[in-house]
């Protein structure tokens, strides 16, 4: 769903639609400019099926307006929403890899920004962290994923913050290797912070890596039969991961 990203780019985000009004003037726009398609907004269900939330503001979706049959999680993936041309823009859920067009919104006043850490997210200072041990398709899939809660694939920063998020991956007794947002991609051994675009400062290597096996491991993850110790590996594997989401503090927020 990379319309999310195109909207933050506006200083806006992905449109959510929270009454009847707010539908029927969106529909009418669409139906007024003769638009086809299907265009993504920002609702999700892809933590827990069956249960819609807002990304932008994590609230959970209780206006709805879905075309007859919907929503059906159709090849049980379809974790989002669009409003579909061939339902008179009513909505239908598809999955969030699609090449979509999408609707993007402004708030005047400001929009809501995450004070606390939601069910499921583990907090460590100023940020919260999901671990999610079903497998990505991709490094690319993970980083979509993460996008999509409104949050982001992890970077890890500091020391302290590595030996917290190795303690939870133990306590919790995972296994196999959790993609982070590190990356190599652009240019080999200069490893930078895929959501920043920082390079990675503070590392934690295990013995002998990174060794870009085969000229083309150029992401990290975190390898549970290594003491969740970083391993470079091909971003195309099939792996768990790690989000994060940074905490903004209230006192300090600056609305309009």
């Amino acid at each position: 769903m990379q319309g999310g990203l195109h909207c933050n780019i506006l200083h806006g985000y992905l449109a959510d639609i929270l009454n009847d009004n707010e539908n029927n003037f969106i529909k009418g726009h669409l139906k007024s400019n003769n638009e086809t398609g299907c265009f993504y907004i920002i609702a999700t269900d892809i933590e827990l099926e069956g249960h819609w939330i807002w990304a932008n503001s994590d609230d959970p979706v209780q206006y709805t307006d879905w075309a007859p049959t919907e929503p059906q999680n159709a090849g049980s993936g379809e974790n989002c929403i669009c409003l579909s041309h061939s339902v008179q823009f009513q909505l239908a859920d598809v999955t969030c890899d699609r090449t979509l067009q999408f609707i993007c919104k402004k708030s005047v006043n400001g929009t809501k920004r995450a004070y606390y850490c939601r069910n499921g997210w583990m907090r460590y200072n100023n940020a919260c962290y999901l671990f999610i041990n079903s497998e990505a398709d991709n490094w690319t899939d993970a980083y979509t994923h993460c996008n999509i809660l409104h949050g982001y694939l992890a970077d890890i920063l500091s020391e302290d913050e590595n030996k917290f998020i190795q303690a939870n991956l133990h306590s919790r007794h995972e296994s196999g290797c959790f993609y982070i947002s590190a990356t190599d991609v652009e240019l080999e051994g200069h490893w930078i912070w895929a959501n920043s675009d920082d390079p990675v400062q503070y590392k934690d290597w295990a013995p002998s890596e990174p060794q870009n096996l085969g000229s083309g491991e150029n992401c990290i993850c975190l390898q549970s039969n290594r003491a969740f110790k970083w391993i470079d590996v091909s971003c195309d594997a099939k792996m768990p991961f790690i989000c994060k989401m940074k905490l903004t503090d209230p006192s300090t927020e600056v609305i309009g």
